[in-house]
């Protein structure tokens, strides 16, 4: 889905820029089904980085134009957080991380994710609120608010 809205978006892009995955090799057309570790993304203007090092991650967040991170099912949402926490925009899946601080897609619509990434990618105006609001958001969560939040819970059900 991501790789067909960025095919339809590149076009629209004021500069073609690539579309970088980072990461292990994802998931298959089927659940539960894998690529083959190396396999290739295909598509022009994609790139495949495999995992690779915090400090290559901070990099590559720092050159970014946005993330897009559009899963299906997803429980919270660490990289959306990482790329906040770095005044990235983000385009995203509905999901708890983001709380309304990027710009939410249905992760099933093609289209709409490829107007998102256009948005994303050169609005400025968009772009300035994304970060402010994305930078806000991150700071707000933090591990010791997590455990905080989960000492509460078990409180109550005491």
């Amino acid at each position: 889905r991501l790789l067909a809205a960025y095919a339809q978006a590149r076009p629209r892009l004021p500069e073609p820029w690539p579309l970088v995955v980072v990461g292990p090799p994802g998931w298959g057309p089927e659940p539960g089904v894998t690529r083959p570790a190396g396999s290739p993304v295909p598509g022009p203007g994609v790139v495949t980085t495999g995992p690779v090092a915090p400090e290559v991650l901070a990099g590559l967040y720092a050159e970014a134009r946005c993330l897009a991170y559009v899963p299906l099912r997803e429980g919270f949402g660490l990289p959306p957080v990482e790329a906040m926490a770095h005044g990235l925009p983000v385009v995203a899946s509905p999901m708890p991380s983001t709380g309304g601080a990027a710009l939410e897609v249905d992760p099933t619509d093609v289209g709409a994710l490829a107007e998102a990434l256009v948005a994303a990618a050169s609005d400025e105006s968009m772009r300035a609120d994304l970060s402010s609001r994305g930078r806000e958001r991150a700071a707000g969560l933090t591990w010791e608010g997590a455990a905080r939040r989960h000492a509460r819970i078990w409180e109550e059900l005491l």
